[in-house]
C-alpha cells in the first residue's frame, strides 16, 4: 500500500487530503496538528480551510513558532462538508488578516448535559479495598478551570485532575466542540517523585455508567512511574481521515525524506491494527520491554516501524498501529514529575537527581528520590539510552493531543535525568557518555521535543538550552578542537565513551548520530 498521491493547489501554504472511511456520511469537525515551513505564515494572521472553492469554518491553536516569528506547529480545527463513504476530497490552507470571531461558551455545554463517571476499586494488601467515585463534570464546574489548550469559534478544551490515591491521580482532557460532541481523554498517572509511598497500585477500572460502561478493566497492575490513556466521545466518532502529503512534511523539516516508492505490505498493518485493538491499560504494544534487547527490532532506530509505515502509507489503519504504540509507551517507567513544578524533572531545579537506585546514595541529597520508588514494581521493563523507541514525536506532530506533548518532555527529560550525574559534567551533558547510539537517541529525543513542544509548555526552554549545550559541545570536541584529527582520513567519527577503547569504531552507530543531526 502506498500513500494516495497530491496534485499540488497553486498558492496554498499547505494542503491535506480528508477521507471518510466510515459506512456513513459524515461532517463532523475535527482537530489535528499542522507543521508550516518558516516564513509563509505570520503570527499575526490566521488561515482558512477551503475546498472545492468554498472556505470551511477553521480554527487555529498556534502552539510553537519558528525562531522568526512565524508559525511552527498549531492545532488546526475544521467543520469539513458532508462527505460520502469512502470520499476523498482536498483541503488547502491560506494564510488571511486575523478577524475576530464569535466565542461559544464550551462551559454551558458542559453544564447541559455532560457527565463523565469514574469508579475505581483500589486493592490492598493491608486494608478493606477502597471505592472511588469521581465525575469529570464536576471537576470542569469551578469557574476557575478555563479552555487553554484549544480555544476558539469552533472548540475548546479543558483540563482537570484529581488525586484519588497516594500515587494515583486521573487526568482529564475535555474537548467540546460547538455541535455538542464532546471528547474526553482520561490519564491514569502515578509519576511523583519525591513523595514518600509504595507507587504500585492495583485496582478495577469502570468508566461510564455501571449498566453500560463505556470501558472496564480488572486487577490493572499499575507500576512505578508510568501511566495509561484512552480516549471517550460522547457521539458516535465518525470524523474524517487526515491525510497528509510526505514530501510537504519533508519540506518543513519537521521528517526524514523517507523514500515512499516501495510502499509497505498491507497485511503487516493489518495484522498489528488487529492485534492492538483490544489492548489492554499498561500494555506494551509493540515495544520491547527489554530495552537492551539488541538484533532487529521494530521498535528502535530514527523511527519505529510503526511510525515510518504510517509516514508512508498515510493510512488511517497504520495510524491506529502508530497511536496504539504512543499510548503504550505511558507504561515506560520513566516518568518522574517534581511535585513542586508538576512537570518533568529538571537538573538545573534538581542537579544531582538521579533516577537510579543509586540516586538514592547520600552524596545526590537533597534531590534524591524516595526510596519508596525503587520498593515498588517496574511493571517488568528495563529502559535504557541506547536501545530507546522514538514514541511521542510524531504521534504529537499530528495529533497536536496535550497528552503526547506532555509524553514527549518526559522522554526528552529522561535523556538528561536519566544519566549518573557525574556524566552529565554539572550540566545538561547527554552525547558522548555512553555508547555512540546512546549519544544518537538523546540527541534525537531532546532536539525533537525541543523543536516542536509548545512555546508555553513548562519544559520548552529547559530543553532548548538542552540541545544548545548539547551541540555546543559537540562542535567544540570534534570541530573547534579537532580532538581525533590524528585519526588521519578517519576523522569524523564520534568517541565511543564505554568501552575504554579510544579506536573503536561502530560504524552503524555513527550514522545513528548523523540522522539525529539532520533532525537538528
Amino acid at each position: 500500500v502506498k500513500a494516495i498521491e497530491f496534485t499540488d493547489i497553486a498558492g496554498a501554504i499547505a494542503q491535506i487530503k480528508l477521507q471518510n472511511n466510515w459506512n456513513e456520511r459524515t461532517s463532523a469537525p475535527l482537530t489535528f496538528g499542522m507543521v508550516f515551513p518558516k516564513g509563509v505564515l505570520s503570527s499575526d494572521q490566521t488561515i482558512a480551510a477551503k475546498s472545492h472553492e468554498a472556505f470551511l469554518p477553521t480554527q487555529i491553536d498556534v502552539k510553537v513558532l519558528h525562531h522568526d516569528g512565524t508559525v511552527k506547529h498549531a492545532a488546526i480545527t475544521i467543520e469539513p462538508p458532508e462527505l460520502d463513504p469512502d470520499d476523498i476530497i482536498d483541503v488547502s490552507f491560506w494564510p488571511i488578516e486575523t478577524k475576530e470571531n464569535p466565542t461559544f461558551n464550551g462551559r454551558q455545554i458542559i453544564e447541559a448535559g455532560y457527565t463523565f463517571p469514574v469508579s475505581i476499586s483500589l486493592y490492598s494488601e493491608t486494608a478493606p479495598t477502597k471505592e472511588i467515585s469521581l465525575n469529570a463534570r464536576d471537576l470542569l464546574l469551578d469557574e476557575k478551570v478555563q479552555p487553554e489548550w484549544l480555544s476558539g469559534p469552533l472548540v475548546q478544551e479543558f483540563r482537570v485532575e484529581k488525586e484519588i490515591a497516594a500515587h494515583l491521580r486521573v487526568q482529564f482532557d475535555v474537548r467540546v466542540y460547538r455541535n455538542g460532541d464532546i471528547r474526553t481523554a482520561v490519564v491514569f498517572d502515578n509519576s511523583k517523585t519525591f513523595s514518600p509511598g509504595i507507587r504500585h497500585n492495583v485496582y478495577d477500572v469502570i468508566i461510564g455508567d455501571k449498566t453500560s460502561p463505556a470501558f472496564t478493566a480488572s486487577k490493572i497492575g499499575h507500576h512505578r512511574p508510568s501511566n495509561w490513556h484512552r480516549v471517550f466521545w460522547s457521539l458516535p466518532n465518525t470524523s474524517a481521515h487526515v491525510i497528509y502529503k510526505l514530501e510537504y512534511l519533508v519540506s518543513t523539516t519537521a521528517i526524514l525524506p523517507l523514500d515512499p516508492t516501495s510502499g509497505i505490505n498491507a497485511e503487516t498493518i493489518s495484522d498489528a491494527d488487529k492485534k492492538l485493538e483490544a489492548m489492554p491499560p499498561m500494555a506494551p504494544a509493540e515495544i520491547t520491554k527489554y530495552f537492551p534487547s539488541t538484533g532487529g527490532r521494530d521498535d528502535i532506530g530514527i523511527y519505529p516501524r510503526w511510525v515510518s509505515n504510517y509516514l508512508i502509507t498515510q493510512t488511517e489503519a497504520a495510524r491506529r498501529v502508530m497511536m496504539s504504540n504512543a499510548d503504550a509507551g505511558g507504561a515506560v517507567p520513566w516518568h518522574y514529575i517534581d511535585e513542586r513544578t508538576n512537570a518533568p524533572i529538571s537538573i538545573e531545579i534538581r542537579p544531582k537527581f538521579w533516577a537510579d537506585e543509586r540516586g538514592l546514595e547520600d552524596r545526590y541529597r537533597p534531590d534524591q528520590p524516595s526510596s519508596d520508588i525503587f520498593a515498588s514494581s517496574d511493571g517488568g521493563w528495563s529502559a535504557d539510552h541506547s536501545h530507546k523507541p522514538d514514541l511521542f514525536y510524531i504521534p504529537y506532530l499530528v495529533s497536536a493531543d496535550h497528552y503526547y506533548a506532555d509524553e514527549l518532555a518526559m522522554q526528552a527529560a529522561w535523556a538528561i535525568f536519566g544519566r549518573w550525574p557525574a556524566l552529565r559534567v554539572g550540566g545538561l551533558k547527554a552525547i558522548d557518555v555512553e555508547q555512540v547510539r546512546a549519544s544518537a537517541w538523546s540527541l534525537r529525543d531532546i532536539s525533537n521535543a525541543a523543536w516542536v513542544l509548545p512555546d508555553t509548555h513548562p519544559s520548552k526552554k529547559y530543553l532548548e538550552r538542552a540541545l544548545d549545550q548539547n551541540l555546543t559541545l559537540m562542535k567544540e570536541k570534534y570541530i573547534d578542537r579537532q580532538e581525533f584529527s590524528g585519526a588521519g582520513e578517519l576523522e569524523g567519527y564520534f568517541e565511543e565513551s564505554v568501552y575504554g577503547e579510544p579506536e573503536r569504531i561502530s560504524p552503524w552507530q555513527n550514522d545513528y548520530v548523523v540522522l539525529a543531526l539532520w533532525l537538528e
